[in-house]
């Protein structure tokens, strides 16, 4: 049977079609400023740098008075080494918010990178007038100083850098045989230079991977402002985090029973866009005796501008100001309602034959086994492949409820994060299958930590495991 189709119909087809596409204009055109810069910035963390740059752009269609999309698309464009782009950007930002001494400085890194070193210069010197205890900034206009043949200024420069805990600033001032840096040495020259690394130390409960370079200590810990220790990678915004270091050991003395200790931090968005940096939270050149060094404690108060849709890094730095020696606390961390943490839940620490090390805060578990995805037959965990898909299964675990979640990261003899993936712990019984691939994870040797948490709770098991890929 033939069937004639209705032209009415069809001029209904076409309006509807048309109201649906005016709905969906109006949806896309109803995204706010914030709401375009916040996905500009997801796009500049994957550092995907041009779609970042057009979504700052969306932003800026809608709030041309407002610095900060300015200030985030400059930071994009210097990335992809456009720099005339982000020098006019910075400039944007700066007639917005003239004060802001990190727009200055900003603009300034863009001069530099194209040898415009006068223009940076008078950018750095208003930075510093703004915020003279920047030891970045001195650094850079030292640098800059160096470019432009200014010797006698790039030391001074340096020499304030230093003193602001900038650990950059005295090889730069060795290579240009600066007066202070004889002066301050003496008969007993302390070394300089990098010192390597001597120790590699992951805490499983969290994830803090503290990195030594000569600094040594007996433990650590990381603890809340009421005295509980840290149970995860999760913070609330309005927390105080100690790190506490105690029986410290590596420190150099040029004056029997003196040692100069720095400690700072700086905390860093996922992508690498700077929060907070404090280079160094003493006094200039202070000092303590043997005794008083030998326990050391930093403080974070994290600001309330954090966001829970945003992952951090938190670097701590604890370093002997007249040597080479250090110890780098790293923290990746998440924004949440509240802090993990529990009081008389935590376990015993276990360490099993295979190096494989386990703690817990209120969960337990007895072991893994490790499988190739999809078969029963366990290897050998401290070998495994590239590119291939693998499944762990902890044994015997108790205290964890089905809504748990797992976190993978894979880290580097140097402690930096290679990859890491998440996901959701699928339950047998009292196991726990957790599956996870080596693809993109180069051969090499590695510390894998595994976490199992419970969602919103503070019960977890904690595991480091050192493994090897070929």
């Amino acid at each position: 049977m033939l069937i004639k189709k209705n032209k009415n119909y069809n001029h209904m087809k076409i309006r509807l079609m048309l109201a649906v596409m005016v709905l969906a204009s109006n949806w896309l055109s109803a995204q706010t400023y914030e709401e375009y810069v916040a996905q500009g910035d997801e796009y500049y963390a994957a550092r995907d740098y041009a779609q970042a740059i057009h979504f700052f752009t969306l932003a800026l269609g809608l709030e041309a008075n407002k610095p900060k999309a300015y200030y985030f698309r400059g930071d994009a464009y210097r990335e992809l080494k456009d720099y005339e782009n982000a020098i006019e950007d910075y400039t944007n930002a700066l007639d917005l918010d003239p004060k802001n001494a990190k727009y200055r400085r900003l603009r300034g890194d863009g001069f530099y990178d194209m040898k415009n070193y006068a223009r940076a210069e008078a950018d750095y010197t208003k930075s510093i007038e703004l915020d003279p205890k920047s030891a970045t900034t001195w650094l850079y206009r030292g640098d800059t100083y160096e470019m432009l043949k200014q010797v006698p200024k790039a030391c001074a420069d340096y020499q304030q850098a230093h003193a602001l805990g900038n650990r950059n600033a005295r090889p730069r001032a060795v290579k240009l045989a600066c007066p202070w840096v004889k002066q301050i040495t003496g008969t007993q020259t302390c070394p300089s230079g990098d010192a390597p690394i001597s120790k590699v130390e992951m805490e499983p409960l969290n994830g803090a991977v503290f990195v030594s370079k000569g600094l040594g200590y007996e433990s650590f810990q990381l603890l809340t402002k009421g005295g509980h220790e840290v149970s995860g990678p999760e913070f609330s915004e309005i927390e105080e985090l100690s790190i506490i270091l105690k029986g410290v050991s590596g420190f150099c003395s040029e004056v029997p029973e003196t040692i100069h200790v720095g400690i700072g931090f700086e905390l860093r968005e996922n992508g690498g866009r700077e929060v907070e940096k404090v280079h160094n939270i003493f006094p200039n050149d202070k000092s303590f005796s043997g005794e008083e060094a030998k326990n050391l404690t930093l403080k974070i108060d994290f600001p309330e501008t954090l966001s829970t849709e945003k992952q951090y890094l938190l670097t701590a730095h604890f370093f002997d100001t007249k040597g080479n020696a250090e110890l780098f606390v790293e923290l990746p961390f998440k924004i949440t309602k509240t802090t993990l943490h529990t009081i008389n839940l935590k376990t015993e620490k276990k360490v099993l034959k295979n190096g494989i090390v386990i703690e817990g805060l209120g969960g337990t578990l007895s072991g893994l086994e490790l499988h190739h995805k999809g078969k029963g037959t366990p290897v050998d965990s401290s070998k495994i492949e590239s590119n291939t898909d693998y499944t762990f299964t902890a044994t015997e675990v108790k205290n964890l409820n089905k809504h748990s979640h797992f976190i993978f990261r894979f880290l580097n003899p140097a402690g930096k994060i290679i990859l890491e993936s998440k996901g959701k712990a699928v339950y047998h019984g009292e196991h726990i299958k957790l599956d996870f691939s080596t693809k993109d994870v180069p051969a090499g040797k590695y510390s894998l930590w595994l976490k199992v948490q419970e969602i919103d709770a503070p019960l977890n098991v904690g595991v480091v495991m050192p493994v090897e890929i070929k």
